[in-house]
């Protein structure tokens, strides 16, 4: 091998060696970054497990709650059949708490669920891909304008006092964090609801393709709403309120 030679493989063999070098640190760096990100998502998993943990346990303790609350309730409305003043104190009872949503209701009405935008990127898609607290009460105002008589999300009854809002990537009602899919069940005119949804801009805007947000809607010839006080207690909502003796 003559000198010229030997310089130009002298020359190769340290561009190869560079490019080597480049190739392998760049590796590194990104098996650093992966393993890295999944550090985080298993932080993220298991702050997650342990909030869903929390989670269960309040509703063990709400079940167990609404259980002896039933019971009592069963205990205070035994009505005596020779007091015909008892009779109507149950059937106002009966009133009131059909209006206040402490009953469980059945009859006609539709089934709305709205999710997310199938793999959704907050890079490239709009904001609108992901269903928000707002898009929630405006498909729930939708359906009580057009005839809604009870009303439910994600089989958490809707009262006077109904509480939504929006934490991060969830929503929040009456304090329990709900995560899409949303599911809102509705009593009323059947007919008109579904066609409510069906005509209205809005969600046809939703289901364009760059916007994507899925959205199914089924009828159900009978369906039943659970009583509010079966999940919740309305007393942390009327802390602040002062009955007025019309007496």
């Amino acid at each position: 091998m003559n000198m010229v030679s030997k310089r130009w493989y002298s020359i190769i063999t340290v561009l190869l060696s560079v490019v080597f070098g480049l190739f392998f640190g760049n590796f590194l760096v990104q098996g650093r970054t992966l393993f890295r990100a999944k550090d985080s998502d298993a932080v993220a998993i298991s702050d997650l497990r342990a909030e869903l943990a929390v989670e269960k346990a309040k509703y063990e303790q709400l079940a167990n709650r609404q259980q002896e609350l039933e019971a009592r309730k069963r205990t205070l409305l035994q009505v005596d059949s020779h007091d015909p003043s008892s009779e109507r104190l149950y059937a106002a009872w009966k009133e009131y708490a059909l209006l206040s949503g402490l009953t469980d209701v059945s009859g006609t009405g539709i089934r709305l669920t709205l999710d997310d935008k199938l793999n959704y990127n907050p890079v490239s898609d709009p904001i609108e891909s992901v269903v928000h607290d707002t898009t929630v009460i405006y498909a729930m105002n939708l359906l009580w304008a057009a005839g809604a008589r009870a009303m439910t999300l994600n089989g958490t009854r809707m009262t006077a006092v109904s509480n939504i809002s929006c934490v991060g990537p969830t929503i929040l009602s009456y304090d329990v964090r709900l995560m899409p899919p949303y599911e809102i069940e509705a009593i009323g005119p059947a007919d008109s609801m579904k066609k409510a949804v069906e005509s209205d801009s809005w969600f046809a805007r939703l289901r364009q393709k760059e916007i994507g947000v899925r959205i199914t809607l089924s009828e159900e010839a009978m369906m039943t709403l659970p009583s509010f006080s079966k999940t919740h207690d309305f007393r942390s909502y009327m802390d602040l309120l002062i009955p007025v003796d019309e007496s």
